[in-house]
């Protein structure tokens, strides 16, 4: 490598994503049945992410190329991805897997957050990670999407941490005025 580029790889899941890598649908059951073993295995994914991360940190930090995934920016920052954290609701979110993210993005200095519309109940937990810059929510079939959605607690979670979400001019246009209000 000549330094002339850099590739950043898509870096890794957010902890309760790696434990679910880890021990598959199974996880779930045991949150309820295991849940030292939980925590501790959560723990253990943070420290493996964070490690990670340094890593490619300082891989990078020489060509002085900054944290890049999928064409945003995240100053000091990374990319995670939660897609396990919408199969629970707000209060086990709150107890596995949110702790451990916000851990990260206090260590690691902010994130960037992938989760789907599935698990739009969390937007308002997520929105009280310090550091976290962004949500990105994916569209899932059979859900109400996010812009039919806006309102409430929703609407303050995505004033604090923004939302990005995916729709067509027509809806976004037809429901901008509520959501200025």
């Amino acid at each position: 490598h000549d330094g002339s580029y850099g590739l950043r790889n898509y870096p890794h899941f957010d902890p309760l994503d790696l434990a679910n890598q880890a021990r598959g649908n199974e996880l779930f059951t045991d949150l309820l049945e295991e849940p030292a073993a939980c925590a501790a295995l959560l723990e253990r994914a943070a420290g493996a992410i964070e490690d990670c991360e340094r890593h490619v940190r300082g891989l990078l930090a020489p060509y002085a190329i900054p944290p890049v995934v999928g064409g945003v920016h995240v100053p000091g920052g990374t990319y995670l991805s939660c897609d396990a954290g919408d199969l629970v609701g707000p209060r086990t979110l709150e107890r596995y897997g949110w702790p451990q993210t916000r851990g990260l993005c206090e260590r690691l200095g902010s994130a960037f957050l992938h989760h789907h519309e599935l698990g739009i109940g969390n937007c308002a937990l997520w929105s009280r990670t310090p550091g976290l810059r962004c949500q990105t929510l994916m569209r899932d079939p059979n859900t109400r999407h996010f812009e039919e959605e806006v309102e409430g607690t929703l609407l303050d979670a995505s004033r604090r941490v923004p939302i990005q979400f995916i729709t067509d001019a027509p809806h976004f246009l037809r429901l901008a005025g509520h959501w200025a209000q």
